[in-house]
């Protein structure tokens, strides 16, 4: 595994989000104790050391140049990756415009969660994104040279398309709640005020009140808003690329036949004019069963299709106008019989029906407020299309003359003749419910006969000659109309009853047409049949267990095709699924009474769909978006998704923490605001960032810079509260660190520089001089003492080159070492300059003066006085240790990475061999048998991680101090593998052990600290001592020349204070050892 930024690797969730290797270096003029300029990281290449000066730079700054550094960054998203450039600046295409699309639905639910949007304006807004994402995608395809990637583009377009039609029928089903809609509001409230109101305003009202036609009507002006911007869509593209689809005047006249009928036909073509009709009116093609000229065919039948197209769309006032530009006034005039935009225009249609300026005298006149003129224009519409139809099956001739059937039979609502022309699944869809719902609608409205009754005697008087051209049998049916037989049984028979049969005879004329699978309905268009069947139940518990199938069943199709890096379109079923539920969660849906269970198999399903989402947003990158949908949430959701959150993010700059952060609290601060029963607190992130370096503390699957690194969450926010907390359990880590070697020192040195990066320690100051709590004044002098004394271990490692160096190479360049390697050259005889030891003397002299310093003011005396710690005081103390001997590479054990390892069969041979150490090392303390007791167990590490590895748990319990403190011995002694031999059977001796995991008594743990620690500065000033006795040895001239004021009297009494210090450290009075310290001081001061 590579090395990690600022020090530790640990498991990364997505190992390619890591950034470039972190440096960190320091200047040999550094305080050690943190009170000048301190080391700081800075990005770097890897393996290029940075020196910066100053206190306070940033771990990762755009703004300071660095030799090696990519500057390529992701691209701009309107939420996403807006922070720092922590994320992956690679990636594909087709993943760049996923995530673009993703932040325009992030867009879109922020509008709404702040009130700027609202359900329905969602939804339009989620289609429009979609939309938007397609018509990207289809650019760039044409611009894509490469085939295979073109054509997946142009699939992923599609099922884009496919997305935003799904979100449109939700619109229409459940954006909007007012029945008024989509036949229009206004013409409903006409009808209501008017007694003369028009047959179309009543057909509206008739909408309005039957909820099952209601929702029929959803449902058709749903298919005609989608074939609407279709149509849109491709005349937009046809006249971006020039070739405009438009008809002049001159399109509709039958230009040629009327030229080939005045000059008339040879005889060699004489069979071809047999052909031509011989009559230029309308009806002359079906009359005569001839056709028109070969280019009047073909204009014809393109006019027919592009109005039948817009009638398709819900645009038959635009179909009209068509035609009179064309120069056929007729076919306008034939079209519009039940009105400028339709006889039940729904939608857009409906409300510019009601905009426009169509005067009431002119609607009596035309529909005598019987309805009678629109049935008999409804029946010449279908007898117009009966005879089209079977003209063009008898005599064939141009599809214009099909067409027209089809144009004539949608107006009519003949769906025999329309089904012949619906291609597509929606045209499929549309035809069954637009014929449905004008049936159903003219069959309610034709309650009414007409006032006038005319006779079928009365209509041949009229007729006269023309009579016996007529069919009576068609006059008679059209004379019955007048009594309100309309419409016709036979129409009625052919209708479907309910919207599931809709879609399952759309479903088998379409397999019936094709027998390919793609015949079949696709995914969107199945989640479309299911929304519009929950739709039209009744009953609330079958309108929810319907939605609960649907997000099943986008959740199952989720898992089964995984999440893949590649499969952009499956991560966009993923994105469709998780606002889909929020959706759902918004729309008056939401008000459905049910039972518990039903309830809650649908929170259920919702919830898996966010919980898939958010960690594909956390994996990929997309942090900008996550606490958007944290909001939306179950608190165990999203305490899991800002776990595995902060853990990627372990690994970046502290920038990245604190952007993450404080976009988090903003937003759950605002949600909170907007939504009081929202399942958030105001302190909502703090609480994830403690409960995150909580776990991290207590997991053992990674050393202890994995838990240094923790504290960056807890160390992003200055409130009162939160500083606190920080500084707490930065105490606590302080005490395990001191117990972890060489690992327990590093991760303290990090977390020293992060607690002065944040200003924590001046703010704790701060907030101190202000308050007279005793307990927060303890915890700011507990932070202040450990920091002291890590910083003399860190001056120690003076000289270490960064970071990251340090932990690829373990613990070299420490002061110490460096010194006592130097020494160890002197002594075996290599010459040395005076300037060369007159550095190494003073170096001695000053590293003992401050270690001696350290144990003789008794430092950590004070820190097992009471603390605002959660561990509170006890009379019990556990401690779980691991041995320093093992698999693991010494580097990552000295380095912080990661803890020694260990095999149940060890744990469980460790165990043995403490138990019986600690077992003798008490067997002649008869005073301690009642006050004291300990237990020694192998166990494994705390559930839930990845590789369990096995401990040795010691739990240690006393009653009174005496009993404390000779525990604190006892364990002191197990550490150091200073144990006294057991009596009997041979057991395999402990090797060096490291603290893992600490619990319990306060008191108890700082007893251990000091019982380790000062001993151990101790000795490191007895060697000092024995030095600095040598070098004012004769056998050195050097030395004798640069410090020849030393007499034999000082050599003398450093021997005798070295005795008694070393006497001291064996025998666990260091407070004695200290003492004599004082002596040392006197002479250091001489000798400087």
């Amino acid at each position: 595994m590579s090395d990690q930024a600022a020090f530790g690797a640990h498991h990364s969730l997505n190992p390619q989000t890591r950034p470039p290797d972190l440096v960190i270096s320091s200047s040999d003029e550094a305080n050690p104790l943190y009170q000048d300029s301190a080391w700081t990281p800075q990005l770097t290449a890897a393996g290029q050391a940075v020196h910066l000066s100053g206190r306070r730079n940033p771990l990762w700054s755009p703004d300071v140049a660095s030799p090696g550094v990519a500057s390529e960054r992701p691209p701009q998203m309107a939420l996403a990756v807006t922070g720092p450039d922590v994320w992956p600046a690679v990636a594909s295409a087709a993943q760049r415009l996923q995530e673009t699309n993703a932040a325009a639905f992030c867009d879109v639910l922020q509008q709404q969660m702040t009130g700027q949007a609202g359900a329905a304006e969602a939804l339009t807004g989620f289609s429009l994104a979609c939309r938007t994402h397609a018509q990207d995608l289809r650019r760039q395809a044409a611009q894509q040279h490469r085939t295979l990637r073109a054509v997946q583009w142009q699939r992923h377009a599609a099922e884009l398309d496919a997305e935003a039609a799904t979100w449109s029928l939700l619109q229409h089903l459940q954006g909007n709640p007012d029945l008024l809609y989509p036949a229009g509001g206004e013409l409903y409230e006409l009808a209501d005020a008017n007694a003369r109101a028009s047959v179309g305003q009543r057909a509206a009202a008739v909408v309005a009140g039957n909820r099952r036609l209601n929702r029929v009507a959803r449902l058709v002006a749903w298919l005609e808003d989608v074939a609407a911007f279709q149509l849109d869509q491709e005349d937009s593209e046809a006249e971006r690329c020039g070739a405009i689809n438009s008809f002049v005047a001159a399109d509709g006249v039958w230009a040629d036949t009327r030229q080939q009928q005045k000059q008339g036909q040879s005889r060699l073509h004489l069979s071809s004019s047999d052909k031509l009709i011989t009559s230029l009116d309308p009806d002359a093609p079906v009359r005569e069963g001839k056709d028109l000229a070969e280019e009047d065919a073909k204009q014809e039948g393109r006019l027919t299709a592009h109005l039948f197209r817009l009638l398709r769309c819900g645009r038959l006032h635009t179909a009209s106008q068509l035609a009179r530009q064309v120069s056929q006034p007729w076919r306008a005039t034939s079209m519009a019989g039940g009105g400028l935009y339709g006889p039940l225009p729904l939608g857009q249609a409906a409300w510019d029906a009601a905009a426009s300026d169509v005067d009431e005298a002119v609607a009596g006149e035309d529909e005598n407020g019987c309805g009678a003129s629109r049935a008999l224009w409804k029946w010449a519409c279908y007898q117009a299309a009966e005879k089209s139809a079977a003209a063009y099956q008898e005599h064939g001739g141009c599809r214009g003359g099909m067409m027209e059937a089809a144009l004539y039979a949608a107006l009519a609502g003949h769906l025999q003749c329309l089904l012949p022309l619906a291609a597509s699944w929606e045209d499929l869809c549309w035809a069954l419910s637009r014929c449905w719902l004008d049936c159903e609608v003219d069959r309610l409205l034709s309650s009414q006969p007409a006032p006038a009754q005319v006779t079928l005697e009365d209509l041949k008087g009229d007729l006269g000659e023309c009579a016996a051209e007529v069919d009576m049998g068609v006059l008679s049916e059209g004379l019955s109309l007048l009594q309100g037989t309309w419409p016709l049984p036979r129409m009625m028979y052919q209708l479907p009853r309910t919207q599931a049969e809709v879609f399952d005879e759309a479903a088998r004329r379409l397999a019936g047409q094709s027998a390919a699978a793609s015949s079949a309905p696709t995914r969107h268009q199945r989640f479309q049949i299911q929304l519009a069947l929950a739709t039209e139940a009744e009953d609330p518990e079958t309108h929810t267990e319907l939605l609960t199938i649907l997000l099943q069943t986008i959740y199952k199709q989720v898992l089964a095709q995984g999440m893949a890096e590649e499969a952009a379109e499956d991560m966009e079923l993923l994105r469709f699924g998780a606002h889909l539920a929020l959706a759902l969660r918004d729309l008056a849906d939401s008000a459905w009474n049910c039972t518990k269970p039903v309830a809650d198999a649908r929170l259920q399903a919702e919830e898996a769909l966010l919980k898939h989402y958010l960690m594909h947003l956390v994996l990929s990158g997309q942090h900008d978006m996550v606490p958007l949908y944290a909001c939306h949430v179950q608190p165990a959701t999203r305490e899991d998704s800002y776990m595995a959150l902060m853990d990627l993010l372990s690994d970046h700059p502290i920038e990245a923490h604190i952007h993450v952060f404080h976009r988090s609290d903003v937003i759950f601060e605002e949600w909170l605001a907007h939504e009081p029963e929202a399942q958030l607190e105001a302190d909502t992130m703090q609480r994830l960032a403690t409960q995150y370096a909580g776990k991290a503390r207590l997991a053992t699957a990674h050393g202890p810079g994995y838990r240094a690194r923790a504290m960056q969450w807890m160390c992003c926010s200055h409130d009162a509260p939160a500083l606190w907390a920080a500084l707490d359990q930065a105490t606590c880590l302080f005490r395990e660190f001191c117990l972890a070697g060489d690992g327990g020192t590093v991760a303290a040195d990090f977390l020293i520089w992060l607690l002065d990066e944040r200003e924590m320690v001046e703010a704790a100051a701060s907030a101190v001089d202000t308050s007279d709590d005793f307990q927060l004044r303890h915890l700011a002098h507990s932070v202040e003492t450990w920091i002291r004394y890590f910083g003399i271990l860190r001056w120690m490692h003076r000289t270490l080159r960064s970071a990251q160096g340090f932990l690829a190479k373990g613990c070299s360049c420490r002061e110490y070492r460096s010194w006592c390697g130097a020494w160890e050259a002197l002594t075996a005889g290599s010459t040395s300059g005076a300037d060369e030891l007159g550095d190494m003397y003073s170096r001695a002299v000053r590293l003992a003066g401050l270690l001696l310093e350290f144990v003789q003011t008794g430092r950590f005396d004070a820190l097992a006085a009471v603390s605002p710690s959660s561990q509170g005081l006890s009379n019990q103390m556990q401690l779980e240790v691991t041995s320093t001997e093992g698999p693991a590479d010494a580097r990552d054990l000295q380095s912080g990475r990661a803890f020694q390892r260990m095999a149940r069969s060890d744990a469980d041979s460790l165990a043995a061999a403490l138990e019986a150490g600690m077992t003798a090392a008490l067997a002649g303390a008869d005073h301690l048998r009642d006050t004291l007791d300990f237990q020694v167990e192998a166990t494994s590490s705390a559930a839930g991680e990845r590789e369990p590895a096995s401990l040795v748990r010691i739990s240690m319990s006393w009653t009174n101090i005496e009993a404390a403190a000779a525990a604190a011995r006892l364990l002191s002694l197990a550490l150091k593998t200073a144990l006294p031999p057991p009596s009997g059977p041979s057991q395999p001796a402990a090797g060096p052990l490291q603290v893992q995991n600490m619990h319990g008594c306060l008191e108890g743990q700082m007893l251990l600290c000091q019982a380790l620690c000062y001993p151990s500065l101790l000795l490191h000033c007895a060697h000092l001592h024995q030095v600095l006795l040598q070098l004012g040895d004769d056998q050195h001239e050097e030395s004798n020349q640069v410090y020849r004021t030393n007499s034999a009297a000082e050599n003398c009494h450093l021997a005798a204070n070295l005795r008694s210090i070393v006497l001291a450290t064996t025998t666990g009075c260091w407070r004695e050892a200290a003492k004599e310290g004082c002596k040392e001081r006197r002479l250091q001061t001489k000798l400087l």
